[in-house]
């Protein structure tokens, strides 16, 4: 995969600056008018906090990992590596062909169903693995000096244990977990029904702050698939894309992705009333996870970059009592760009209008007039400055127009002709 270069659908391109060319203000140029007040929104800021029972223990690591990894997360662990172990071990040379992983001898060797004990032990292992990093795996079950000997390690389970439990190791069982469909589960379907474990944990054992973030991030992973994203602007650039509602770090919700612009791919568990109400699956993101916070969201404050941010959002937002902040940008996502298309190709085979027209259509007219009038006062302005051809000034009034406002045909002619008879 190239790491310079981005798959993905929702990938913001740097925006470009131009400097300009003129240093006087042309004649007649005033800041913007009819702006509305702005005014804050009353919010009643609080501090994140534990939501720790008095029962256990907040200073002993091991009291505050059961509370995530209870038995019913250890017994699913145990229960699906067992059905894999025995799955893969019923053919193990057609497993052994299909994945490298088992050209070695220890799949040969006799294997017994893990338990819940070793489990334990074993992610105890793998913890120690990421704090404690070596060259090699073989090296934490080191006997000789002078390289270093963990002595932790040896005496909680044998190097040919652990390598064989880490073979086998799997959180999906396929006869339960697998959807009525034939096709292929897609990796965030494998990982979904644990996650949902966990997730009913993050949330019960943390109160968020006022002020929340939802984004996107990478669980980076270069293996062989192809639902990797390549974000190049990322700390991790490869890997599995997740939406995340997170409040200093701490992970409250989250939604999984799938890569691409299909009907089914891009962000996954949306409701459909996001995109009834003309939202885009980015902005529906925003609006899923803070709705499914306690109290709906209320009360709270979101801050966002610039894939989300637009003025239809943030005040719906607002509607629904929540408050929020962003970044802006000027140039366009591939999905947005690919919505705009489909858009445009179901429009030109919409019939066409007749001439009539009835009262809500001047309605809509009327409200729109004002902007395009606007518009073309401005471009009147810099005409004055800027000496144009007239084919580059309608051209600006069609650019103006035509995007931020997504007339339907008819109603962008009308208010074209107009904006001529003004010239």
């Amino acid at each position: 995969m190239n790491k310079g270069r981005s798959n993905d659908h929702d990938f913001v391109p740097p925006t470009q600056y131009k400097p300009s060319r003129t240093k006087n203000k042309p004649p007649g140029f005033s800041p913007l008018k009819l702006i509305p007040r702005f005014e804050a929104m009353d919010l009643n800021h609080t501090t994140s906090s534990g939501q720790i029972p008095n029962t256990i223990n907040s200073s002993s690591p091991e009291a505050l990992f059961t509370l995530f990894f209870t038995d019913s997360v250890i017994d699913r662990i145990v229960r699906c590596t067992n059905v894999n172990a025995e799955s893969v071990r019923v053919h193990p040379v057609n497993s052994r062909a299909q994945n490298i992983r088992f050209h070695d001898s220890y799949n040969q060797l006799p294997w017994k169903p893990v338990t819940s004990s070793e489990i334990l032990a074993y992610l105890g292992i793998l913890i120690y693995m990421g704090i404690y990093t070596t060259p090699n795996i073989n090296d934490y079950w080191n006997t000789k000096k002078p390289g270093p000997i963990h002595d932790s390690v040896r005496e909680t389970m044998s190097r040919i244990r652990w390598t064989q439990i880490h073979r086998y190791f799997h959180i999906w069982d396929p006869t339960l977990d697998h959807s009525a469909s034939n096709r292929t589960a897609r990796p965030h379907e494998k990982v979904d029904p644990l996650a949902k474990l966990l997730l009913a944990a993050f949330q019960r054992y943390w109160k968020p702050a006022t002020n929340v973030a939802i984004d996107e991030c990478i669980e980076g992973f270069t293996g062989r698939t192809s639902d990797t994203v390549n974000i190049p602007t990322k700390p991790t650039p490869i890997g599995f894309k997740i939406w995340v509602l997170a409040d200093q770090g701490y992970v409250f919700d989250l939604l999984w992705h799938v890569k691409g612009d299909g009907k089914d791919q891009g962000p996954q568990g949306l409701r459909t009333i996001w995109e009834e109400q003309g939202f885009s699956k980015t902005q529906a993101v925003v609006l899923e996870l803070m709705t499914r916070m306690p109290n709906r969201g209320k009360g709270h404050a979101v801050h966002l970059d610039n894939l989300f941010t637009s003025s239809k959002l943030l005040t719906i937002l607002r509607q629904y009592g929540i408050g929020a902040a962003g970044t802006v940008r000027t140039g366009r996502t591939q999905r947005e760009e690919n919505d705009e298309k489909r858009q445009g190709e179901q429009s030109s085979h919409e019939p066409a209008q007749d001439d009539t027209q009835d009262e809500g259509d001047y309605t809509l007219c009327d409200e729109l007039m004002g902007k395009a009038l606007t518009i073309l006062e401005r471009l009147q302005i810099c005409l004055q400055v800027y000496p144009k051809s007239i084919q580059n000034v309608l051209r600006s009034i069609y650019k103006h127009i035509q995007n931020p406002f997504r007339t339907s045909s008819y109603l962008f002619t009308y208010i074209f002709k107009i904006c001529l008879e003004r010239l």
